[in-house]
């Protein structure tokens, strides 16, 4: 999954509807808001709920209020797609899909693994063997959902704790060290890599390992844009825009169509 930086003045335009969000009512514990997308069944969302809801109160979060997404994906093994975001004052989120018969499951695990390793200073492993990039060839597809922000505004090193720390595989944000519209993701031998909008020196010292992609920014249209992507199996883009050259980042979403990120301010 793609990530952006939060922001209190953002907007956000998606096109797939969302059921109301409902609550457990698993007796004793913090209940979870569920929002439920698509053909998701009582019993699955159930044991989704408490799967999760299970791994909250083994690293004591029982207390924290938790909203859980499960959206319905298109396939022949009823895919879902399980996001869990913990409430107010935990900048904590996990993502994942699988077969609607092992989605609790699944989902449980990737919790759990997320939160112990908070504990310390690893990111998680690259490649990412339970997640694997979103990428292949085919026909252009649409930007369904687009994000506008005011970036995260850090070092490349906070960056790459706060994508780490939300799940994500690249997060656009603001370089401190220049300035500039940057971007860190997931890739290269130390798993994660930093790309700049203008600036191509590498980072100052960091404490997290990673590699500066060294070619020049790309300048595209979206339409242009979402036609390279498609056309070369990339999972994600980052280009400028021809019009005010600030950082754009296209990326894939589960359904099969395309998302946009960009900067406010």
């Amino acid at each position: 999954m793609i990530g952006w930086a939060l922001s209190p003045a953002s907007t956000e335009r998606e096109s797939t509807p969302m059921s109301a969000p409902r609550r457990s009512t698993t007796p004793g514990e913090q209940p979870t808001h569920l929002h439920l997308s698509g053909p998701v069944t009582d019993r699955e969302a159930t044991r989704i709920d408490h799967a999760l809801t299970a791994v909250l109160h083994h690293h004591d979060l029982g207390g924290v209020d938790t909203r859980v997404r499960v959206t319905a994906l298109p396939g022949p093994d009823r895919p879902l797609l399980v996001q869990a975001v913990l409430g107010p004052g935990y900048a904590l989120r996990t993502q994942i899909a699988a077969p609607a018969d092992f989605t609790a499951r699944v989902a449980a695990r990737r919790l759990d693994t997320h939160l112990t390793r908070q504990s310390g200073p690893a990111l998680r492993p690259w490649p990412d063997a339970a997640r694997p990039p979103l990428a292949h060839t085919g026909p252009t597809r649409p930007i369904t959902r687009h994000k506008h922000y005011r970036l995260l505004t850090g070092s490349p090193d906070l960056a790459a704790y706060r994508m780490d720390a939300l799940d994500y595989d690249a997060l656009l944000f603001t370089d401190t060290d220049t300035g500039d519209d940057a971007l860190v993701y997931r890739a290269g031998p130390h798993g994660v890599r930093l790309a700049r909008a203008h600036l191509l020196h590498p980072p100052r010292e960091t404490a997290v390992a990673m590699t500066m992609n060294p070619h020049p920014t790309p300048i595209f249209t979206d339409t242009e844009a979402a036609r390279r992507l498609c056309r070369y199996g990339l999972p994600l883009l980052f280009y400028t825009g021809p019009a005010d050259a600030r950082a754009r980042l296209l990326y894939r979403r589960y359904d099969g169509d395309l998302g946009l990120v960009t900067a406010a301010g």
